[in-house]
């Protein structure tokens, strides 16, 4: 069973070895909810963690997204604005390493929560004293805790100047909309989601969904949301905002491209905090759709960016693939195979560090995929076991898309279709193409290049193992 103090997992229903909470065990005051509380059929509220004579912080869960989460409740006599400015301070020292991230801040069941990033079970208090301060905040006792990595990390802390918005007016750019799109494709300029999202323009269209960036009102940042909107199943009534079905007869299509979308928002999830993925806010209905809220990543894919600068130097585009590397490795450890690794879903943000999006094809290694909505297709990127109808999952077909789109960053042109490849393989590696490149990494590309999953790199460790005996030689 499961401890619903610290959701750890224990052998029956009497004192927790690790948290030691009992069964049955109110709240610790007559503001705190009991351990096992769920909050509107989505959080579940653990052990309190942290308590001030201002807030309450608790352990939780994220039914919905599938993640582990603290959750910060305001006391009673709290003035809400003051609960809500120091959230936007949170927020907006979200690029600080050591201070706790927030996801989210709403009201839940009445009272005012922020969702903030899980603290963890290993977490121990380090005693502070004024220790950490600056200009603007200051650290106290208790207000610190080591993570399971032996970081410390902020969790709380006094702000000695008010929060003034930033002067965000944004309307749009230039752009407007997206090239060879009509407008009923598009959430209208200024919409405002949930009461406090407005929309500021659209960033991207795929085949099952539109990006916009957007502007969360209430903790003043900017950010990135998805919208499930099927091109070829939906539409949306220029009178209204809400999208509708083309008909009866792609119903089910719909609804399963919907289960995939929740899907997408839970792997990118278990993802947060990662240096090489947005971070998943929250997701919602509206709209008779869905909509992912995620961090906004301010940047270009590496293929648009390549063409701008006129292609990539050897040791540049490597340095780029070793980085994707990384990401991946952190990306599999997680359970995950992302599927549609190509230049377009890679960006480089303005500090040049490299952020994998789009998580629609995301899934386990192993699983079965169920219909169309579930895997993206792109000739020259898709691994050729994703043609095949009984395909499943595997860490081996990131490994051929990685190789992919380090070949196009290398000679400027897509690999030959996988699907070509079969009967006569006329993919010409970089050397024949005329491309200045070392022997043996032309060799490793080959290696992760290949056709037959059986021969191919197995594992992002030994792709990475191979290029570094290559570097110690």
């Amino acid at each position: 069973m499961i401890c619903k103090g610290c959701f750890a997992a224990i052998k029956d229903s009497g004192k927790c070895p690790y948290c030691g909470y009992v069964d049955g065990e109110p709240g610790k005051d007559r503001e705190s909810f009991a351990p096992g509380t769920v909050l509107e059929g989505r959080y579940l509220l653990g052990n309190v963690i942290h308590s001030t004579g201002l807030t309450i912080t608790y352990r939780g869960y994220d039914r919905l997204l599938d993640q582990f989460v603290s959750l910060r409740q305001k006391r009673e006599f709290l003035d809400s604005e003051a609960f809500l400015e120091k959230a936007r301070w949170i927020s907006n020292f979200k690029k600080q390493k050591n201070v706790i991230d927030i996801y989210n801040c709403q009201k839940i069941s009445d009272r005012w929560f922020m969702i903030l990033q899980n603290i963890g079970i290993s977490a121990e208090k380090v005693q502070i004293s004024e220790a950490v301060h600056s200009s603007l905040i200051t650290v106290g006792k208790g207000d610190v805790v080591t993570d399971s990595e032996g970081d410390f990390l902020i969790i709380d802390f006094e702000v000695s100047a008010p929060y003034e918005k930033s002067a965000r007016n944004h309307q749009g750019s230039d752009a407007g909309l997206l090239p060879g799109e009509d407008s009923n494709d598009f959430l209208r300029e200024n919409t405002v989601l949930q009461e406090r999202y407005r929309i500021v323009e659209p960033l991207g269209k795929g085949g099952f969904g539109v990006t916009y960036l957007a502007l969360d009102q209430r903790l003043d940042r900017l950010v990135a949301i998805k919208e499930y909107m099927p091109s070829e199943w939906a539409f949306r009534d220029p009178q209204e905002e809400c999208v509708e079905v083309v008909s009866s007869a792609v119903l089910e299509q719909f609804r399963k491209g919907l289960e995939n979308f929740q899907r997408e928002a839970v792997y990118t999830a278990r993802l947060n905090g990662k240096k090489y993925t947005a971070d998943i806010y929250d997701y919602f209905m509206g709209n008779e759709t869905a909509y992912i809220v995620m961090e906004y990543i301010k940047g270009e894919n590496i293929g648009k960016f390549g063409k701008l600068i006129g292609g990539y130097p050897y040791e540049a585009a490597k340095d780029i693939f070793i980085n994707l590397l990384d990401a991946l490795q952190d990306i599999h450890e997680k359970g995950i195979v992302h599927q549609d690794i190509s230049p377009g879903n890679i960006l480089l943000n303005k500090e040049n560090q490299l952020k994998i999006i789009d998580f629609g094809s995301a899934h386990v290694p192993g699983s079965r995929i169920t219909s169309v909505a579930e895997m993206m297709i792109k000739p020259g990127y898709a691994a050729p076991e994703q043609y095949d109808e009984d395909y499943r999952p595997s860490v081996k077909t990131d490994i051929y898309q990685a190789a992919a789109t380090f070949y196009t960053l290398i000679t400027g042109k897509k690999p030959v279709d996988a699907s070509q490849r079969w009967k006569e393989d006329t993919l010409l590696m970089p050397s024949e193409l005329g491309i200045q490149i070392p022997r043996q990494d032309e060799e490793v590309l080959r290696q992760a290049l290949e056709i037959l999953p059986e021969k191919r790199i197995a594992t992002i460790s030994d792709l990475k193992k191979n290029f570094q005996q290559i570097q110690d030689q």
